[in-house]
């Protein structure tokens, strides 16, 4: 399977792609250049591929960008089929339509009055005769592009009828699936429904991990202690049960994981990824750059978890030297410590329920943490003696 971009590559306009699998070739999209008049001319005009070794095109939707140059490829002599939904279809009609007339009286006004002539890419003859090729199919119903692809449009979410289209490319035995986004739209517009993420592309959840697995039944078992004023934990009935989640205690299941190459996301967490199943994966996974070692907790110093989130080049995991190719992510929101702020609001509302400001021992934290947060009140702990707290009086130096 190859798959060549011809249009909209590091720029916007004149969307048009070429998948060619199974000895077929397939066009997604066909969309006009816009901008320098001259420049953008010369590339409508470039059609890379014959229109005759061109077996299908699949079209996302009727933007000028994206839809523009079809009424061209017919100019030259394609006759074959244009696949689109058909909200895009009956758009593509006016749209185009509109796009022959407008350069054909631009070329009219300037032939008349004696100035450089220049002949519209296409006219409306070429856009009728394009529309008796053009084929709607609904979202969602799968369709044979050419022997060896089946396609299925799903809704973008961008303009009326504009889609993205899911490719099943089977070649030689091997099926590849190719998502063409396109044009993606945005969720909460008014009239045009919410984009519509591919069927079949979700992400299995393993949580590998025997602790975690017994720490989830614990918190089934309390959904009294749960904050009532979150939206989710009032709408889902089974917040730590669902389709994608996987619990894998046998030993076996967790090194079966290391052996899929399709995506996953594994939660094996183990403090500072010191022990513990994380250690296996992270000797297999590490290396490759194709994983994200996501880091969702605090790492302390000197641990393996640290060294991940300092990107050293190399870890040494279970007396191996791994190089860390990987992409590392860290995620300090997901941390269940309070911040700086929310560490000085609940020292104010402290301080608010008595006439005097106690005095403050910071205790927790790395020397470099704790002197960004040093409140003025406030003494670092380290190397005191503290006196017990009935006393109320500061700790005393050694």
């Amino acid at each position: 399977m190859e798959l060549e971009f011809f249009g909209a590559t590091r720029e916007v306009t004149g969307s048009r792609h070429i998948l060619r699998v199974a000895g077929k070739t397939v066009l997604l999209d066909c969309g006009m250049f816009q901008g320098r008049r001259q420049e953008s001319r010369e590339k409508n005009l470039r059609i890379p591929v014959r229109v005759e070794q061109i077996d299908a095109v699949v079209l996302s939707h009727a933007h000028i960008d994206h839809a523009g140059r079809l009424p061209l490829l017919v100019r030259e002599g394609y006759r074959r089929v244009v696949f689109c939904t058909p909200a895009t279809r009956d758009l593509c009609a006016v749209m185009l339509a509109d796009s022959a007339h407008i350069a054909e009286k631009d070329a009219e006004y300037l032939a008349r009055h004696m100035k450089s002539f220049v002949a519209p890419l296409y006219r409306q003859p070429d856009v009728a005769e394009l529309m008796k090729h053009v084929v709607a199919v609904p979202y969602n119903e799968p369709w044979e592009v050419v022997p060896g692809v089946r396609a299925t449009f799903v809704d973008a979410g961008h303009i009326l009828g504009s889609a993205a289209v899911v490719l099943e490319c089977t070649e030689n035995g091997r099926t590849t699936r190719l998502v063409f986004s396109a044009d993606v739209g945005r969720r909460g517009l008014p009239i045009i429904r919410d984009p519509q993420p591919p069927a079949g592309a979700d992400v299995p959840i393993y949580i590998d991990n025997p602790l975690a697995i017994d720490a989830t039944t614990v918190f089934v078992m309390h959904p009294d202690a749960f904050d009532r004023g979150e939206d989710l934990v009032n709408a889902v009935r089974d917040l730590f049960h669902f389709d994608l989640v996987h619990y894998t205690r046998d030993v076996t299941e967790s090194k079966a994981l290391n052996a899929q190459r399709t995506p996953m996301v594994i939660i094996a967490a183990s403090g500072m990824a010191e022990s513990g199943r994380i250690l296996h994966h992270l000797a297999h996974g590490a290396s490759d750059s194709r994983n994200t070692i996501l880091i969702v907790g605090f790492q302390a110093e000197h641990t393996l978890g640290r060294r991940i989130v300092e990107r050293r080049p190399t870890l040494s995991i279970l007396g191996d030297d791994v190089p860390l190719h990987a992409r590392v992510e860290v995620l300090n929101g997901y941390s269940a410590h309070a911040d700086r702020r929310e560490l000085a609001a609940r020292l104010d509302a402290v301080r608010a329920g008595g006439t005097k400001a106690p005095p403050v021992w910071l205790v927790h934290g790395e020397p470099p943490s704790q002197a960004r947060s040093l409140p003025a009140c406030a003494v670092p702990a380290t190397g005191w003696r503290c006196r017990p707290l009935a006393t109320a009086r500061p700790c005393e130096s050694p």
